[in-house]
């Protein structure tokens, strides 16, 4: 039972993560669906009390992290997160010049896969140039994993429709996280990197790894591909957890 170190309540999981396993509930209660398909709501935990079962505390302050981790850590205990080296989340911003997929317009969503996860975002109805702004969460545990991003339009009596795809390589975000440790005197907004668009890679432009608000992250503007249009803007960050090997090989001290 989870609970002990952060003196929670419980109570059951449903659908299939309910292996008899329990599930966290606090006072502060965040209601999504979960991207794994299943119904669930995210409780996120305070780190209070003490007990022998190692929750990690970083739930506490780290407002949308992934649901189906979640629902993973829970179902698996602290196995889940052998070999990680940390979390990714990944901002689906918005697209811009979609292909047309129903009479005139498209419902779009974004599905991104890595190895066997698999998130999504929500519906857009009738829009080209949907605005998304939502964050997917992979846990990383091998960053030569390119992600793939699909993007489908909705729909309600057949399959869903693909609108094109792209493939995003963390590669080089990662070795600038790894190569960049100490940047509390750069100036905010200062480029680290630099990514042309070329034959190898799904850049429509220039893609800049940057020092920004205390943190490093990447914009990517996406060209689909095996579609005739469209482009699709996403932003990486990188978010650490204690407990986990993280980017150095070495596991993260827990903070007390």
């Amino acid at each position: 039972m989870y609970q002990s170190r952060f003196g929670f309540g419980t109570k059951r999981l449903h659908g299939h993560h309910n292996e008899g396993r329990e599930k966290i509930e606090t006072s502060h209660k965040h209601n999504w669906s979960c991207r794994c398909g299943a119904p669930a709501t995210l409780y996120t935990p305070f780190p209070f009390g003490d007990g022998p079962e190692e929750v990690p505390y970083w739930w506490s302050h780290q407002e949308s992290l992934c649901l189906p981790f979640l629902c993973n850590f829970l179902v698996k205990g602290p196995s889940a997160m052998e070999g990680m080296l940390g979390l990714l989340r990944i901002r689906v911003k918005k697209g811009k010049n979609l292909a047309v997929r129903d009479t005139r317009s498209s419902d779009p969503f974004v599905v991104v896969t890595m190895g066997p996860q698999k998130l999504k975002t929500s519906v857009v109805k009738n829009s080209c140039n949907p605005e998304w702004n939502e964050e997917l969460t992979l846990s990383i545990k091998e960053p030569i994993v390119p992600i793939h991003l699909t993007v489908y339009d909705k729909d309600t009596f057949t399959v869903d429709d693909k609108m094109g795809d792209a493939e995003i390589s963390i590669e080089p975000y990662m070795e600038a996280l790894r190569t960049h440790k100490s940047l509390q005197d750069l100036p905010d907004g200062s480029a680290l990197k630099k990514i042309q668009p070329d034959k190898k890679n799904c850049l429509a432009d220039e893609s800049s790894i940057v020092w920004r608000n205390g943190k490093i992250v990447q914009d990517l503007n996406l060209r689909l591909n095996n579609v005739e249009c469209g482009e699709v803007e996403v932003q990486l960050e990188w978010i650490d957890i204690p407990g986990c090997k993280g980017l150095g090989g070495e596991e993260m001290l827990k903070k007390d």
